[in-house]
């Protein structure tokens, strides 16, 4: 109503404009991200500095959403000094 008929109103006007009109908003409420506490430091990476890698396997899981909203869970473990994964695993959830 500001805008189209340039009048000065106050947002309780307008809220007791629709009040009357049986009228309801239809705003989303906003998304508030959860938050994330971390109590602990940072582990250090123990592996940067080493010459002889033989023994050393590195892990990972990766969390990926295809375009229908489900997850595909996909964990592997890779070798460093060989260059090469030894096992993955992934499953849909």
């Amino acid at each position: 109503m500001r805008d189209l008929f340039k009048l000065a109103i106050s947002d309780r006007f307008v809220w007791q404009l629709m009040s009357e009109a049986g009228l309801k908003s239809r705003m989303q409420k906003r998304y508030n991200k959860p938050t994330t506490v971390n109590d602990k430091d940072q582990m250090p990476n123990l592996i940067i500095n080493l010459d002889d890698l033989s023994g050393v396997i590195t892990t990972d899981i990766t969390y990926i959403q295809l375009t229908d909203k489900t997850w595909v869970y996909m964990a592997s473990a890779y070798d460093p000094e060989d260059r090469k994964v030894l096992s993955y695993e992934s499953q849909i959830r």
